[in-house]
């Protein structure tokens, strides 16, 4: 059997969407905030990268986002307490082409909105790209 038939989540926001069912995942993404944070610092420690490129594999839904922001929140507060300038954040978003994009990219315009409210517009640039299919070996691969 094909892994995008196997696994996929519910498209929408319904009741019985990925959306409005991902209440665990969301808990999970919140828990490992201090693993996150330990390894950014460390990677600031030794490095001041001037682009931060992110993948992120399933990417349904905004908990996609929620991580992002996350990674964002550490990323920049490091650099205020080393008094650098935050990198460009280049972020690849993927799923299965089964699954349902529609909502994370819905939410995108005012994660955006929000992100400039709280940062300003000195924060580095951040661009979010959506892939179907898989990341493999360095490149996209889509199953048909």
């Amino acid at each position: 059997m094909e892994v995008h038939k196997v696994f996929h989540v519910i498209e929408g926001e319904g009741d019985t969407s990925y959306v409005s069912n991902s209440n665990l995942q969301k808990t999970i993404i919140l828990q490992a905030k201090a693993l996150v944070q330990d390894m950014i610092v460390k990677l600031y420690s030794k490095t001041f990268p001037e682009c931060l490129r992110i993948a992120y594999m399933g990417s349904s839904g905004t908990n996609s986002l929620l991580v992002l922001l996350e990674i964002i929140e550490v990323v920049d507060e490091t650099c205020q307490k080393l008094n650098h300038p935050s990198p460009e954040f280049q972020v690849f978003l993927n799923d299965l082409i089964g699954n349902d994009f529609n909502t994370i990219f819905k939410a995108i315009p005012k994660f955006y909105k929000e992100l400039r409210k709280d940062k300003g517009d000195e924060f580095g640039p951040t661009f979010i790209t959506g892939f179907l299919g898989l990341f493999t070996k360095g490149s996209f691969q889509l199953n048909h």
